[in-house]
């Protein structure tokens, strides 16, 4: 981290830049209108079905599997290309915003602030887990 306010990696401008366009290649063929119409798939739920339907798809066993297949409506080949097709179009459209190279690709940093403003500073975010512990190992 160099403190220059920015993500260090191009990860954090790529991942929701193209987490809805790939969850609409996949849902489209079945959910089209659904999706055409503006409706997120992205919300609860969204990843699950996308999750369990690519997992079926490649033949791997799934606890209660879908009664439709939404990826390619089923066709492994189909599925693929509108996979890397939301892929090629969102690099094409990241590329125009921040150029070429990807290293470039950087966008600003997450920052909190205090509730409700008393306090002007911000300070870094940090994506923390639910669930922490503190484990302490003594000498023996």
């Amino acid at each position: 981290a160099d403190d220059d306010g920015d993500y260090d990696r191009p990860g954090a401008a790529i991942y929701p830049a193209l987490l809805e366009p790939l969850y609409e290649a996949a849902l489209d063929p079945v959910l089209g209108p659904v999706v055409e119409a503006g409706v997120s798939v992205r919300g609860i739920g969204g990843a699950s079905i996308v999750d369990k339907d690519l997992r079926t798809l490649l033949g791997d066993d799934v606890e209660g599997p879908f009664s439709v297949q939404y990826c390619g409506t089923g066709d492994l080949d189909a599925c693929r290309d509108a996979l890397w097709e939301a892929v090629a179009t969102v690099a094409d459209e990241l590329a125009a915003e921040y150029g070429d190279d990807t290293s470039a690709w950087l966008v600003e940093g997450r920052r909190s602030m205090f509730t409700p403003g008393l306090i002007p500073d911000d300070f870094r975010a940090t994506n923390r887990p639910t669930f922490q512990q503190v484990i302490e190992f003594a000498n023996n």
